[in-house]
């Protein structure tokens, strides 16, 4: 294949000058270029950029010209558009819609060289079109260029004909400015946010800082930005490595030797360094400074004595200088190793392309195929997207599979080790990287470090003040301390959805932080006050997750946390706490669609031998995993754990418990069509409840009377039961009171051939609740209009919504009971009024849709706000 790739040249520049005619200049731009290459297979298009492909290549050199001409010929008034060409055969792999490969990079390097109305070409293109295009087309040689990411320099050559352009500055090379730029032996992969980023951060600041913690990067994005603006600089760039420095004071000689400046005799060298560099346009890539921060005024003095300097610095914290602008480098994007559709999905994501690319240098013919797909996205997502130990990784598969490997890396510090050896001797093994990080750190600072490794997935300032440093033992301030390892990078600082700031641990930073945890003396302690915060955490969620959903997202962000307390709980002998958090917390499992794990934990915990030495907190997690079970439509099981807790609670003084516990199997025998037991079981707790002043737990019998009212036809009765609990629970905004109430009157109406009225009620009831119904609940409405849809001549949304609902409640694993809710798959009576072919396309549609899109879609249906 021939690949030709063009943009215009100074894009941006062009956009400010015309502004508002950008837009009808770049649609004519598209228009000629689309006339010119009409012989080719247009590839991609992004922005002012084109990639189109050729088999042949004096085919490809003939659009090349006709292009140039056309841009040429046209009237583009005060502002000419500029176009550079590049052109380059060779071979090319098509993955997923693209080409990919060497030589696909090759052509898109020898283009950005170029410059606006140039065509340049690879000697491999050129002996392949010489004698196939017309006499007036010549080439001159332009000689050998380094091109950024390639390893080799490359022989370049320039197109000349009539009517084109034929006088142009040397190339844009690496060849043609001042530089020390090393070439790579590996080809750069993704980031082309970052590398936009950084790019925007340089041009508005003199002082850019790339920070984050070792493995991330942060030096290969410099060089890339650094051989991507090279051409910028009349001075050049020069990067100066100073990993090898630990004196602060050697900063400035080490920049002087870079530079190849010599001593003169007692001038002190700083100063000698300002007057080399007062009159120069340059960048200065200061690669590892976070051992030398003392000698941050020398960047200041640097920059100030030369007004064109400009500095890229590359630090595990900030230098805290006027004029800095912080870059912080985030780990590469990662898949959802759960969510795997097929292999090429994954090419999108640059941690996959990463590993890819480094797992060929080993192992030539490694492919990504669905039978590694799965091993390869847990690999990356398992080291947090590090290039570093994404790379280390990757340099295994030359003896592991994909899937051996990712079995192994449960140590991950260990396995990942021996780099290649041109790499600096801290870079070899990722836990030299973190150590050069740990051991710049005060001894307080550690020691927090080192704490916050018992939090999995991150924690809020409370948690890590609470866990960490309750007493102040550690002679620090908690904030200051957290503060400073955002800013030495050991942790990041990030904010949740609820808008809580949480502070995270990369997994493979944190195993090597629990590793000393562990030598920690109060080790045993802080994982006893870890267990405890999410205890007290999971036991105000269960007290107000009816009054507003806040509480239940907030502690999602946590799951790891509970998981890591149980674990200590069931491992320590901390049965009783662990019976009590695992309660607490079932109906976050239900909101988070985790019921075969919520089951799971609850049922090592009601099975531990010791489980009867704790009969109040065994009663009450016997009583969860009944509500797991019931959800799982498991009824067996639900009455079987439903009798333990109340057969417990009969023999204790737990009076409201015990009402819980009589209310919940009065549900089960609805379920089993026991209306009469049930009511017996709803009033018995219902007046249990009155005597002890418990409100909500009165106004939930009256939901449960009504529901037993509804499905034996007493519908006035059920009315007004559901009115009584409304009485209760819309005033507090109590959204899943509500939401059960308003159940119960749209069962009655349903019942009754009522099906408009059903249909607004339900819709009032979730305008009145908006924003603070769970997924379960939100399944629940869907399915409920979808029933009644049908009835009332809106067809094709109720299949749609059902499709919704159906998607939901795959996810969530959890379904009401269907001897409750008794609604029907709405596609059997939709085919009254819509085709076999229709009533399947919406349903798909449907599945394939958010629940707010749904419920955004049945909003503007009715033409009500959305």
């Amino acid at each position: 294949m021939t690949f030709l790739f063009t943009d215009i040249e100074g894009s941006t520049r062009l956009l400010h000058a015309t502004g508002e005619e950008f837009p009808a200049l770049l649609e004519k731009h598209h228009e000629l270029l689309r006339e010119a290459f009409a012989g080719g297979i247009e590839v991609a298009t992004e922005g002012d950029a084109f990639f189109v492909v050729y088999t042949s290549a004096p085919a490809a050199m003939r659009g090349a010209i006709a292009a140039q001409r056309a841009l040429a010929s046209h009237d583009w008034g005060e502002h000419p558009v500029k176009v550079r060409m590049g052109l380059h055969t060779g071979e090319g792999v098509l993955g997923a819609d693209n080409y990919v490969g060497i030589d696909v990079n090759r052509a898109a390097r020898i283009s950005s060289a170029a410059h606006g109305g140039q065509i340049v070409l690879s000697a491999t293109a050129k002996t392949l079109v010489e004698g196939a295009v017309s006499d007036d087309v010549q080439f001159v040689d332009l000689g050998e260029h380094r091109l950024k990411d390639l390893d080799r320099p490359e022989p370049l050559f320039q197109v000349v004909a009539d009517d084109l352009e034929k006088d142009f500055p040397p190339l844009r090379s690496l060849s043609v400015r001042p530089n020390n730029l090393p070439a790579q032996l590996s080809s750069f992969v993704g980031r082309p946010h970052e590398v936009t980023g950084i790019k925007e951060c340089l041009e508005a600041n003199r002082l850019v800082t790339l920070t984050g913690p070792g493995g991330t990067g942060k030096t290969r994005l410099a060089l890339q930005v650094a051989s991507d603006v090279l051409v910028d600089y009349a001075d050049g760039a020069f990067v100066v490595l100073l990993a090898p420095v630990v004196d602060p004071e050697l900063v400035p000689t080490t920049i002087a030797t870079t530079l190849d400046i010599k001593d003169e005799g007692t001038t002190p060298v700083l100063e000698v360094l300002k007057a080399h560099l007062a009159g120069k346009e340059m960048l200065l890539i200061l690669d590892n400074f976070e051992q030398v921060t003392p000698a941050a005024p020398v960047v200041t003095e640097l920059l100030s004595a030369a007004p064109r300097l400009k500095m890229i610095v590359t630090s595990r914290s900030t230098l805290r200088v006027t004029g800095e602008q912080e870059y912080p480098v985030p780990p590469m994007a990662l898949p959802d190793p759960d969510r795997i559709e097929n292999a090429e999905q994954l090419l999108d994501y640059e941690s996959v392309r990463l590993f890819i690319d480094r797992a060929r240098l080993v192992k030539p013919d490694f492919m990504l195929t669905m039978a590694n797909a799965r091993p390869v996205a847990q690999i990356c997502s398992r080291l947090d997207g590090l290039p570093l130990a994404i790379e280390l990784a990757a340099a295994r598969t030359r003896i592991l599979s994909p899937d051996e490997l990712f079995k192994r890396l449960e140590k991950c510090l260990t396995l990942l080790s021996t780099g290649g050896r041109e790499r600096d001797a801290r870079q070899q093994t990722l836990r030299g990287a973190i150590d050069w990080s740990y051991d710049l750190l005060e001894e307080s600072e550690k020691q927090l470090f080192c704490r916050l490794s018992v939090f999995s997935g991150g924690c809020s300032f409370d948690a890590a003040e609470k866990v960490c440093d309750p007493d102040a033992e550690l002679g620090i301030d908690v904030f200051e301390g957290l503060e400073s390892l955002v800013d030495k990078s050991l942790i990041r600082q990030t904010e949740s959805d609820t808008g809580q700031t949480r502070f995270r641990i990369l997994q493979t930073i944190r195993e090597y932080g629990q590793e000393r945890f562990f030598s920690d003396p109060h080790a045993d302690e802080i994982r006893r006050r870890h267990a405890n915060f999410f205890l007290e955490l999971a036991h105000e969620v269960e007290q107000r997750w009816f009054s507003s959903l806040e509480f239940l997202h907030g502690i999602v962000t946590d799951t790891d946390n509970l998981r890591g307390a149980l674990r200590w709980c069931l491992d320590n002998g901390e049965l009783g706490m662990g019976l009590d958090l695992g309660a607490s917390v079932w109906r976050f499992w239900l909101f988070a669609g985790q019921m075969a794990e919520a089951r799971q934990w609850l049922e090592e915990l009601t099975e531990h031998p010791d489980a009867r030495v704790y009969p109040r907190h065994l009663a009450r997690a016997e009583s969860a995993l009944g509500s797991v079970t019931y959800w799982q439509n498991d009824f067996g099981e639900t009455r079987r754990h439903y009798s333990r807790a109340l057969e417990i609670l009969r023999s204790l003084d737990e009076p409201q418990a015990l009402a819980e516990a009589i209310y919940n199997l009065a549900f089960l025998e609805m379920v089993e069509q026991n209306f009469e037991a049930a009511r017996v079981l709803h009033a018995e707790a219902r007046a249990r409840y009155q005597t002890l002043g418990d409100e909500r737990g009165v106004a939930n019998t009256a939901v449960g009377l009504g529901i037993a009212d509804s499905l034996t036809g007493n519908y006035e009765s059920a009315v007004s039961l559901a009115k009584e609990a409304h009485d209760y629970f819309d005033p507090r905004q109590d959204w899943f009171g509500m939401m059960m109430a308003g159940f119960v009157e749209y069962q009655s109406l349903r019942f009754q051939g009522r099906f408009q009225e059903a249909w607004d009620l339900m819709l009032d009831t979730y305008r009145r609740t908006f924003g603070g119904l769970d997924p379960s609940s939100i399944s629940s409405l869907l399915e409920s209009l979808a029933d009644v849809g049908v009835e009332i001549g809106k067809a094709e949304l109720a299949v749609t919504i059902a499709g919704t609902a159906a998607r939901m409640k795959d996810d969530l694993g959890a379904v009401a009971p269907r001897s409750l809710v008794r609604v029907e798959d709405p596609r059997d009576r939709a085919r009254a009024y819509l085709g076999e072919e229709e009533i399947e396309r919406f349903y798909r549609d449907g599945y394939e849709m958010s629940s707010d899109e749904a419920v955004r879609y049945v909003l503007k249906e009715e033409g009500l706000e959305v």
